[in-house]
């Protein structure tokens, strides 16, 4: 992990406004080498599980273009926002209040100047969100979809960074082309795989395990599998209806396994367990 932004375990703890102090937060990039694999709906719910869990969690659209985190959560920006994620304007006042305590830093949508930047832009951004991140416990980056410079940058700004792909071939090649990527760009990066749309748990370990026999034959590693996602009809309707599955079907086997990846990021499970639940729908660990 790249040390230009030390929000991280290194670094010393900031008082809180009480006094108290801050532990610094972890910082997650959530990746995909693809657009349409269910990134960005995963971000959205699984930081609202964090939330949920107690745990005082910032999310940033990190797509600062073509953003739709708010969108996901019901939420709109101010206009302004294009001008604030420039540097020509303060960030703090475009923070969105979303439920269980979540804060957002909302991306643009449509901006071709955003667009355009470059690392040294990203920088300064990631930056200015990490004056204001000491507050929090986590900090979850949704990244734009795909191998641009952008992406490569949340990776290096991230302590660890969530693959997803899905079963689909066009998906699972181009996650393995950005862990490549990653390698070269970023290679002191933690790297874990999130299997989105499975049928069932014996088809995300099959992804799983051919992910690992390229990434191990050509790359020479083997990314942890951090969790998996069923296909669950849940999803779409939240998406439909600008909300986010782990609130409108809290049961639902899609939610169970968001608040299971929750307590693994909370806790660190996968360090300890070779692979996550396979039971289709896990039991609350929240």
């Amino acid at each position: 992990m790249s040390n230009l932004y030390p929000p991280a375990a290194s670094a010393e703890a900031s008082p809180s406004p009480g006094g108290e102090p801050f532990a610094p937060p972890t910082w997650w990039s959530i990746v995909s080498g693809k657009g349409g694999v269910g990134k960005t709906s995963l971000a959205v719910n699984l930081s609202i599980a964090l939330a949920e869990a107690g745990a005082r969690t910032l999310l940033v659209d990190g797509d600062l273009a073509l953003a739709n985190a708010d969108v996901l959560l019901g939420m709109a920006p101010a206009p302004s926002i294009e001008s604030a994620l420039l540097g020509e304007e303060p960030l703090l006042p475009h923070l969105l209040q979303g439920p269980h305590g979540l804060e957002l830093l909302p991306g643009a949508a449509g901006s071709q100047l955003l667009a355009a930047v470059g690392r040294g832009r990203i920088r300064d951004l990631m930056s200015s969100v990490a004056g204001y991140a000491r507050h929090h416990d986590i900090v979850l980056l949704d990244s734009p979809p795909g191998v641009g410079i952008s992406v490569l940058e949340l990776v290096r700004t991230s302590h660890r960074t969530c693959l997803v792909l899905t079963p689909d071939p066009p998906a699972f090649t181009d996650a393995y082309a950005l862990l490549k990527l990653i390698q070269r760009d970023a290679p002191e990066s933690w790297v874990g795989l999130f299997v989105n749309r499975c049928r069932d748990g014996a088809e995300a370990r099959d992804v799983v395990e051919r992910f690992w026999r390229a990434s191990e034959r050509f790359l020479h590693c083997r990314p942890p599998w951090i969790g998996w996602l069923p296909e669950d009809a849940a999803v779409g309707r939240a998406v439909r209806t600008q909300d986010t599955f782990v609130l409108a079907s809290p049961a639902a086997p899609a939610s169970r396994h968001v608040r299971a990846l929750a307590t693994d990021i909370l806790h660190g499970s996968w360090e300890r367990s070779p692979e996550p639940d396979l039971a289709d729908n896990p039991e609350e660990t929240i």
